[in-house]
């Protein structure tokens, strides 16, 4: 869907029907029944922002190859094409069925009809207590695409390499991290002034060095 459908939330005034009308206090029993029904409508109120929070997530991920254009239309220029399985950030309101997005470094539009909403935050890799071998999988997958490269070749260059493993050190040559990075090399990327030991920066300075012809410097292939 090109936009939010809140048709499922009508608000407060759809629930008191459930009231049954005007309040006739017969009974205790009657005024016990209207502060249980009571008590869930608070209940059922105090959900609903949450609900709406969890529908209007700014991420999403693309189902197919997807042009990023510099405007929403497709007489705009094509900036570049996002591979399927990209990671996006939503930036504002769709305009013409194309959404306002971040990739990478890159801001743009890009066609609602080929993303996936509300990306799993639990799914998204956090690092602060270290990775689990799926989470490096899932950064390496993410950069191969980013930077259009074969996501199993990536994958087994990582593995020669470290055996997937960020902290990783060559004791004779100092090679470190995932990829296994010489300093001299760590330092021609645009990432040199990250931690080589950071996986997202080790993996998306191979990425980058495979996308600009530079994969034959490492000597797993």
């Amino acid at each position: 869907m090109d936009h939010f459908d809140s048709s499922g939330v009508d608000g407060a005034g759809s629930l008191w029907p459930v009231l049954g009308g005007p309040f006739r206090l017969a009974s205790r029993f009657q005024r016990g029944s209207l502060a249980v029904m009571a008590a869930l409508l608070v209940g059922l109120l105090a959900l609903m922002p949450a609900t709406i929070a969890a529908q209007t997530d700014d991420q999403a991920r693309t189902t197919d190859y997807l042009n990023l254009r510099s405007g929403p239309s497709l007489d705009h220029d094509i900036l570049d094409v996002m591979p399927v399985g990209s990671l996006v950030e939503i930036t504002g309101e769709p305009e013409q069925g194309f959404y306002p997005v971040t990739w990478g470094e890159q801001d743009g539009y890009s066609h609602g009809d080929y993303l996936t909403m509300g990306v799993d935050e639990a799914a998204l890799v956090d690092g602060s207590d270290g990775y689990t071998q799926d989470e490096i999988v899932q950064i390496i997958y993410a950069y191969a695409d980013q930077y259009g490269q074969p996501r199993e070749d990536m994958l087994r260059v990582a593995r020669c390499e470290s055996v997937l493993d960020p902290y990783a050190v060559n004791a004779s040559s100092n090679a470190s991290g995932l990829f296994q990075f010489l300093p001299s090399t760590w330092a021609t990327t645009p990432f040199a002034d990250q931690d080589i030991f950071n996986a997202e920066a080790n993996a998306e300075a191979a990425a980058w060095m495979w996308a600009n012809g530079r994969r034959g410097e490492w000597s797993c292939q």
